[in-house]
């Protein structure tokens, strides 16, 4: 049995999106546009997770990333997922390339799966980052980090990232 584990940090999430709703119908609005991006957010985790070669924490087929994930049957997904930066089909970087109902990744330097999204939860997009946890991640005192540790035993973990910032969210999928 796999158990999917989600922790969003909402106040953080609305403080970097730079987003504070006033009214009533506007809170209703971003709760839906949440819920839709957490749907995405899933979605690419699973393709991640299937087509990549998840192995002893590594990833034997990080490439597999480049193809497409259909998001346009998720209500209001396209609006709010509108740009990524990607690599095509020779390998060439592409920065805000427009998504138009399916969003494509690349590979990082350390060839780990990754998606460089535009998110518009209201107002201008914001540019994040959706990778996997780096296996080989060291802590400030040069030991293996925790959550290193953890993939490396069979977890599942990917994270969303604001440049310079903590996490946002939290995907994890722990064995048993």
């Amino acid at each position: 049995m796999i158990k999917l584990i989600i922790k969003t940090y909402e106040k953080t999430l609305l403080w970097t999106l730079n987003f504070t709703p006033d009214h009533y119908r506007e809170k209703k609005l971003l709760v839906i546009k949440i819920k839709t991006a957490e749907k995405v957010f899933r979605k690419l985790f699973a393709h991640v997770m299937t087509n990549c070669g998840i192995t002893d924490g590594y990833f034997t087929n990080p490439k597999a990333v480049l193809k497409p994930v259909n998001i346009s049957n998720i209500p209001f997904a396209t609006e709010i997922f509108t740009h990524a930066n990607i690599s095509d089909d020779k390998g060439y970087y592409i920065e805000k390339h427009p998504c138009n109902g399916v969003i494509k990744g690349l590979t990082s330097r350390d060839n780990l799966p990754m998606y460089c999204l535009y998110i518009n939860l209201g107002g201008q997009p914001e540019k994040r980052y959706f990778i996997p946890q780096n296996p080989n991640k060291l802590d400030v005192n040069g030991n293996l980090a925790q959550w290193a540790k953890e993939v490396r035993k069979g977890a599942k973990i990917m994270i969303l990232l604001k440049e310079n910032s903590p996490p946002i969210l939290h995907i994890k999928l722990k064995p048993n």
